[in-house]
């Protein structure tokens, strides 16, 4: 399994900097829309040798004022590959799973600020039923679990959902709380006793799309003439970001043929005008990958909860540990930042090692020094993706 690597946003400017922890389930839609676009740029038909375009998932882009990674980006190089003549950027695609609504906005905010050319922004955003928190430690689940050495395979963990599940159920796991070789009403009478776990389970998954007008894109959670909202689950309606998205698209097309005659003057872009906008819009498969996405992500979450507990446990039963003791008089202290929780999921009565709840969002606010850029302080917010 592929260990997701954070992702930073740092504005300069204001010396914030956004610390994303991204997750299986929240990589499906840029991953799936980066196939879209891959296929649209393939069927226009314009001379590669004045533009270069190509789709980048988790690409940094640069600028004065800010450094961010968006999770899915056009880019669009216009003239010599040794000598461009510039970047421009179209399409900005972002994935939000489990994370404040207002830093992802907060991002896109600033990335259209640092790249105001860009034609048109889609955003997926992904809710749970409940936020995410492990088992509550000494909990009839947290010590079943732990009682499994070692801790259990992606098929074994999935293996433990009941047989009748559907894909738009909850991952609800408990653990080996009864006897997987006992079929119908014993079954089900053995787990009416059985205390649940849930692992993850989809409440919502909305699609945001704006394109340009004559001014800058304004990101708002707000329907409007240049922006549309619909839902893919549940009771999918998806007509208005459809047309929206071929809207954006044949923006994108018309910019391409305009920055092809701005790389040479003389360039017939006709060809370029009659080709034919192709995006599949196959909403069902991001629907399908997601609910696939959504098992690999539940055991990364059982897995990460397991290391750390089972830790604590050692630690515990070693009271003598070297890890256990007080620091000597020659370590050096080191001075923690102040930490803000907004919006956490963890449950009174878990541990530190349990408050892994998704729904979570920290500033951590340090004085910087008055050399450099960006005196003052710098906000820190860590989300999970």
């Amino acid at each position: 399994m592929t260990e997701q690597k954070p992702r930073f946003t740092y504005d300069y400017v204001n010396c914030h900097l956004l610390v994303e922890m991204p997750s299986h389930v929240h990589e499906i839609p840029c991953t799936v829309f980066k196939a879209w676009f891959d296929r649209f740029l393939d069927s226009l038909d314009f001379d590669h040798t004045l533009m270069n375009a190509n789709v980048f998932m988790n690409a940094e882009v640069k600028t004065e004022e800010l450094s961010t990674i968006p999770d899915m980006a056009m880019s669009l190089i216009i003239g010599n590959p040794r000598r461009p003549l510039k970047e421009v950027l179209p399409v900005l695609i972002e994935s939000g799973f489990s994370q404040d609504t207002n830093l992802l906005i907060m991002k896109l905010r600033k990335q259209i600020l640092a790249k105001p050319e860009v034609l048109m922004v889609i955003v997926a955003l992904i809710g749970e039923t409940k936020p995410y928190h492990s088992p509550e430690h000494s909990s009839e689940a947290w010590n079943t679990l732990l009682k499994e050495t070692p801790p259990r395979s992606f098929n074994s963990f999935l293996e433990l959902q009941p047989v009748d599940l559907e894909s738009t159920d909850p991952i609800t796991i408990a653990g080996l709380l009864f006897n997987p070789r006992v079929s119908g009403p014993r079954l089900r009478a053995q787990r009416s006793k059985i205390i649940i776990q849930t692992w993850l389970g989809f409440q919502t998954v909305e699609i945001w799309v704006w394109v340009r007008g004559d001014s800058p894109i304004n990101v708002n959670l707000v329907t409007g003439a240049c922006t549309a909202h619909g839902r893919l689950y549940p009771d999918p309606h998806m007509d208005a970001v459809n047309a929206m998205i071929n809207k954006g698209l044949r923006l994108v097309k018309d910019r391409l043929g305009s920055l092809c005659k701005e790389a040479s003057p003389t360039y017939d872009i006709m060809t370029l005008q009659e080709s034919p906008i192709i995006f599949p819009l196959a909403w069902d498969h991001i629907w399908n990958s997601l609910v696939a996405a959504s098992g690999v992500t539940a055991h990364s979450r059982y897995l990460k909860w397991y290391g750390e507990s089972i830790r604590g446990v050692k630690r515990m039963a070693r009271p003598d540990s070297p890890t256990n003791e007080p620091s000597s008089s020659n370590s050096c202290s080191r001075t923690q930042p102040n930490v803000e929780v907004s919006n956490s999921s963890a449950q009174p009565g878990a541990s530190n090692a349990q408050q892994d709840g998704k729904s979570k969002s920290k500033h951590m606010t340090k004085q910087r020094t008055d050399e450099g850029k960006g005196k003052g302080k710098s906000i820190i917010r860590c989300t999970d993706a």
